[in-house]
């Protein structure tokens, strides 16, 4: 067992093993200095001291333990969410892969039509030259002597006609091609608006999955924050837990109506002697502890609750 001084300094807790640790050492002065009504006194501060730390202590682990299970829920929350997000994720991209798809697809029959046009818009040029030299030649037949002889009148006649029948036939095919050209035209103008509409889609669609995968970033590091702290957190309610223990089991030594000096040195001999290390995270950083020291922290970390809160109850003083 770990020795004591005597007199407890200002700034040890009044609950807590310390100033157990005190009381028995001045119940131990008292009986070496004969005062056996001395002793009573400090053995009914050790007892309602161990009572109060005993709930204290289990009230910590409690906490502790009902704080990693929010934790956890928090955890399972925020993976759900991570899920979703990747869903909307993966089917943004899908959507994406698609109307790239249908965008490529329109761009090659874009590129066919164009084809097409130029080919009809060539048609339409040569049926042109066709009707121009058909025209001038008709000028020309006109502008000439109509011969007089019956046969050549004939013939003169005759060409002329044929020149009015090309001259329709190209008219009509000029006719119809150009209705090919306007056709093509507007389809063509039709495909380069869909074209935009789906390009404006897809980077609309693009902004969407940007800002998801900045959320599912977000979310990821939340998680791995969370992680982390569960990680710690389940070291310090096991710190809690053995805490508690130590003192739930030091608390049935002060069941007995006749407790006295030996069962406290027993009680107090189970501190020095419990081989059990505590896991304790301190700074985020995790310290093997022996039992005694674990509680000892914990006595500090209510201490420091105490002066928090400037409530510091008084204990028994030792005498002389």
């Amino acid at each position: 067992m770990e020795s004591t001084p005597a007199t407890r300094l200002e700034t040890v807790p009044a609950l807590g093993i310390q100033a157990i640790l005190d009381d028995y050492a001045c119940m131990i002065k008292a009986l070496e200095a004969g005062e056996v009504s001395g002793v009573q006194p400090h053995l009914d501060a050790i007892k309602a001291n161990l009572s109060a730390m005993k709930v204290i202590s289990s009230l910590c682990a409690g906490t502790a333990s009902a704080t990693q299970s929010v934790i956890v829920y928090m955890i399972t929350g925020v993976v759900g969410l991570i899920e979703n997000v990747q869903k909307d994720v993966d089917r943004l991209t899908a959507d994406g892969a698609s109307l790239d798809a249908q965008s490529a697809a329109a761009t090659e029959q874009a590129r066919r039509i164009a084809a097409e046009l130029r080919n009809v818009e060539a048609m339409i040029r040569e049926n042109e030259a066709k009707l121009r030299e058909q025209e001038e030649a008709k000028k020309r037949k006109r502008e000439s002597r109509i011969p007089g002889l019956g046969f050549l009148k004939k013939l003169f006649y005759a060409a002329l006609e044929a020149i009015e029948s090309a001259i329709e036939a190209i008219g009509k095919v000029l006719g119809v091609v150009r209705e090919q050209r306007d056709y093509l035209q507007a389809q063509l103008a039709e495909h380069s608006r869909s074209h935009s509409q789906v390009r404006a889609v897809i980077q609309a669609l693009a902004q969407q999955k940007a800002e998801l995968v900045q959320q599912l970033d977000t979310l990821t590091a939340v998680r791995t924050t969370l992680l982390g702290i569960q990680k710690y957190l389940q070291v310090q309610v096991v710190f809690f837990n053995d805490v508690s223990n130590f003192y739930v089991t030091a608390s049935t030594y002060c069941d007995s109506a006749n407790f006295n000096v030996d069962m406290a040195t027993e009680m107090l001999g189970v501190l020095s002697d419990d081989p059990h290390a505590v896991e304790f995270v301190d700074d985020m950083k995790v310290e093997v502890l022996s039992i005694h020291t674990a509680v000892t922290r914990f006595d500090q970390m209510m201490f420091d609750l105490q002066a928090a809160t400037h409530h510091l109850p008084s204990s028994v003083a030792c005498d002389g």
